[in-house]
Order: C-alpha cells, then structure tokens, then sequence
C-alpha cells in the first residue's frame, strides 16, 4: 500500500506541475503544492467525486475537496500520509491506508478528466481501458472558461488552457 501510494502521488504531482508548465508558469525553480494549489481555480478539482466501480458500498471520494492554498499540503490528508511515509517510513507506516491510496487514485482520475473531459474513460477509440472510478459529480463550466481558438485570430492555437497565474 505504501508503494503504491508514493506512486499515486507522485503521479499526482507530475500532472499538476505538466499542469503549470503548459501554461508558461515559472514562479519557482522547485514546484511544490504551494505551487500546484494554483491550478484548483481552473480546473475546478474541489468539485468531483467519484466512486469506485466495483466497491460502490465505499461510498464517495472526494480528493481535493478540501484543499487550500493555506495549507497545500495538509489539506490534502492523503498527500500528507504520503509525505509523512516518504519521509519516514518506519514511524509512519500506520499512514499508509487503503483509504489514502484510494484517494490518491481517484486524484488521477479526477486531474485527467478535469483536463481531458468527461467521456476520457468511455472507451476511447474502441480501447479495452476504462477507470476504476465512475465521476458521480463533477463542476459545469462556463464558455468563457473552456480553452477554444479564437475566431478571427491569426495566432496558432495549441489547444492548452491559456491561464495566468
């Protein structure tokens, strides 16, 4: 459990900072989750929950719904076991659960679908793969909020969500 959840997370790191960088954010030479916070504006993270597909019973999970930018890191329990367990495994490995492992692979699902859309894990282009996790609830966005060229424009569009942070 506690290997796969420094994997969770650090899968979890890597698509928030790839989050930051396709957006020309340079703030820090090291992003941590003081940086990667910034991204819960856009990508509205706080909002979904998911349930696992084969266990419904679990109930929901919610991975970001409690995040803040005063505290990146403890407001997240399951990135925090993490941390505490990379750190020192020895006197923490009592963090290491199977709910926080969950979470942190519910966060990939959630990050992925916040970037990709809701219909990524609906068999895309006729694959076999489909998530673990269904999305119960997930936030509604605004047309102003999703990345689209601009009509009229001669400048080429990569098709990243052009934030400034």
């Amino acid at each position: 459990i506690r290997e796969g959840l420094i994997l969770g997370c650090t899968e979890v790191e890597y698509l928030l900072k790839k989050t930051l960088i396709d957006n020309n954010y340079t703030n820090s030479a090291r992003m941590s989750m003081k940086d990667y916070v910034k991204t819960l504006p856009y990508l509205k993270l706080e909002q979904y929950s998911v349930k696992l597909k084969m266990f419904p019973d679990l109930g929901s999970f919610q991975p970001f719904a409690n995040w803040s930018s005063s505290q990146p890191t403890q407001s997240l329990n399951w990135y925090e076991s993490y941390n505490a367990v990379k750190h020192d495994r020895g006197s923490n490995k009592n963090r290491s659960t199977l709910e926080m492992l969950i979470n942190s692979v519910a966060a990939i699902h959630i990050i992925l679908e916040a970037h990709y859309g809701e219909h990524l894990f609906d068999s895309p282009m006729r694959s076999s793969y489909e998530s673990i996790f269904q999305t119960e609830t997930r936030p509604t966005w605004s047309l102003h909020e999703l990345p689209m060229p601009r009509l009229g424009s001669d400048q080429p569009w990569d098709g990243a969500l052009q934030v400034t942070f």
